[in-house]
């Protein structure tokens, strides 16, 4: 399962609400700048882009060693900007009176280590035997935020891009049986989906929340040829080795955490390749399938397979998110955990 890096996410998603925050307000104070007093039109004249441009440098910097939460580097950045916004005028918003909010996190890495993925070959021709994939070459595991210890036994099935569009008459899971077995799954969407339709089904939330919907117990991902390209396996692989992130629910569950799911995992192309072996349709047969945008799904032979996942929880660490009494946009903070796993896959291969 690909995710991108919570820190990169967090980064992300702040980074769109300034711009969006950004571009709203220069639009009403062009529209509404007639109206406006004298010394409300003052204080607009008297924002000066070098001073935005130098906020950005600091909060940017390598000493701040990407921000991700529950780091110094983040710390510093949140004081820095509940600084600025004391500066400003503005008041606390936060806490008992303070600028920060605690917003619990989990974040799960992966212990490649002692994880595994087997291939159990038995009567076939008359042969029998275990193909041990290579991790981070032909595999990459990611965490479960929600167990200790987990062990999953499964058919595998894949389901095309794994998307259920009733609206554009089109369905992955149609006629499929993926109730209890593992799900592999493409990137992406349809081409032949407009833009916008084709990022929501594109989103991996949806494509996890979508095979859960429809009995999974594990979830896998490849890619086409061509997004390989795009994104290449050597970069993929560390963003999933930084581990996943979620908030905390008030009960204590990881948001979107998806406990139906037991394992989850990126397949490379060679893993792929090891993965479809014996299948009756051929990598590229289905490759084609999926850019003609027609929904597919083939049960693969793999027969029941079992996942291991092991935590060995490190301290929990704390950070604070800055809130103020304006409408601006303001950090994530947290208190969170981070479990290592250990995971073993073996699947059986008739």
């Amino acid at each position: 399962m690909k995710r991108c890096p919570p820190s990169f996410m967090l980064n992300l998603v702040l980074m769109r609400v300034c711009m969006f925050v950004l571009s709203s307000c220069l639009g009403l104070c062009a529209a509404a700048q007639e109206s406006l007093s004298a010394p409300e039109q003052a204080a607009l004249k008297a924002i000066r882009p070098d001073a935005i441009r130098a906020h950005m440098r600091f909060l940017s910097d390598s000493l701040l060693t990407g921000r991700a939460p529950g780091t110094p580097g983040y710390e510093i950045a949140a004081r820095y900007v509940a600084a600025q916004l004391e500066a400003a005028g503005l008041r606390p918003a936060g806490m008992n009176g303070t600028w920060y909010q605690t917003v619990p996190l989990r974040k799960s890495v992966i212990d490649d280590g002692k994880s595994s993925l087997v291939l159990v070959t038995t009567g076939q021709q008359d042969k029998s035997g275990e193909q041990t994939l290579v991790p981070l070459k032909d595999y990459v595991l990611s965490g479960d935020l929600n167990r200790t210890d987990t062990r999953v036994e499964a058919p595998v099935v894949f389901a095309g891009f794994g998307v259920t569009a009733k609206e554009r008459d089109y369905d992955d899971y149609a006629g499929a049986d993926v109730k209890g077995k593992i799900v592999v799954v493409l990137s992406n969407a349809p081409a032949k989906f407009p833009s916008t339709v084709r990022a929501y089904y594109s989103d991996w939330v949806v494509k996890q929340r979508n095979a859960v919907a429809h009995g999974a117990v594990g979830f896998m991902s490849m890619q086409l040829p061509e997004d390989q390209k795009r994104f290449a396996w050597e970069w993929i692989v560390p963003q999933i080795q930084m581990g996943n992130m979620e908030w905390l629910e008030k009960d204590g569950s990881p948001h979107n955490g998806f406990p139906e799911l037991g394992a989850g995992a990126a397949i490379s192309q060679s893993g792929a390749e090891k993965l479809f072996a014996g299948a009756r349709k051929t990598l590229d047969q289905l490759f084609a399938t999926a850019r003609a945008g027609q929904p597919q799904s083939l049960a693969l032979p793999v027969t029941p397979g079992s996942t291991r996942s092991v935590r060995t929880p490190r301290p929990t660490a704390r950070t604070s998110s800055v809130r103020s009494r304006a409408p601006i946009p303001c950090c994530a903070t947290s208190m969170w955990s981070t479990p290592r796993m250990s995971t073993t896959w073996a699947f059986a291969r008739r």
